[in-house]
């Protein structure tokens, strides 16, 4: 299961505004684990909250590799999420949202590694990489803010990492991002009050243009910044 961490981690591919997560949120978002995780979803309550105790085996590509990947994996994860709701009218077409991750990772052993695709995936050629490295844990952190007012929105996100590294120095993280969207057809971002992420939602036109549905349409516009350079570590 997905690990509480970052607004836009937690929100689906079918449903995030571009093709692909921000660098940072590639870099930093702890994925998919096994573990166990607890959710407080209330639809009618500004504040939600989850929290987990994770093992650090990544997501299964294929069934085969399970019982490897559990075998192999290299510690645990801690990890919480909180958001808020203090504005919301017009059954979320007016709403701000303000959220907060934290996950400390439970390390022993040299296989620590934060590394970004580039935002379109032509390439598999990770153009920010630190490299395995060996570090006692880390502690990461997510602020999250997202604004929606009709059809424009505003979403940003900043993360910092700490890393407990004694052969190379403490290194330390951070990256961020920030998109404006403009749905040019009048529609606007659906959000989901019980999980503090947005979804594609049923509003969303199909584009049959032979019955007169020409979709949804969306400019969106999206900055982001990762910095992998730590103490003796250039990433």
């Amino acid at each position: 299961m997905k690990e509480p961490f970052s607004l836009e981690e937690q929100t689906g591919l079918n449903s995030i505004t571009f093709m692909e997560r921000a660098l940072p949120v590639l870099a930093f978002s702890p994925g998919r684990n096994i573990g166990i995780r607890y959710d407080h979803p209330v639809s009618d309550n500004p504040i939600n909250w989850s929290a987990g105790f994770f093992l650090n085996t990544g997501s299964f590509s294929t069934p085969g590799e399970a019982s490897n990947q559990i075998g192999d994996a290299d510690g645990f994860n801690l990890t919480t999420r909180i958001t808020g709701l203090p504005w919301y009218e017009q059954d979320g077409r007016k709403l701000l949202h303000l959220g907060l991750s934290y996950s400390h990772g439970f390390r022993d052993e040299d296989n620590i590694q934060f590394r970004a695709r580039p935002e379109s995936r032509l390439t598999d050629v990770r153009l920010v990489d630190t490299d395995k490295f060996q570090a006692d844990g880390f502690d990461k952190i997510s602020t999250e803010f997202a604004v929606v007012s009709g059809p424009l929105s505003f979403q940003g996100e900043c993360f910092y990492t700490q890393t407990n590294t004694s052969s190379k120095g403490d290194s330390d993280f951070w990256g961020a991002y920030a998109y404006l969207s403009y749905f040019i057809t009048g529609e606007h971002r659906k959000y989901r009050r019980s999980r503090g992420t947005f979804s594609l939602g049923e509003q969303y036109y199909r584009f049959r243009p032979q019955k007169g549905g020409w979709g949804a349409w969306e400019l969106g516009l999206r900055y982001s910044y990762l910095d992998l350079n730590g103490v003796a570590i250039k990433g």
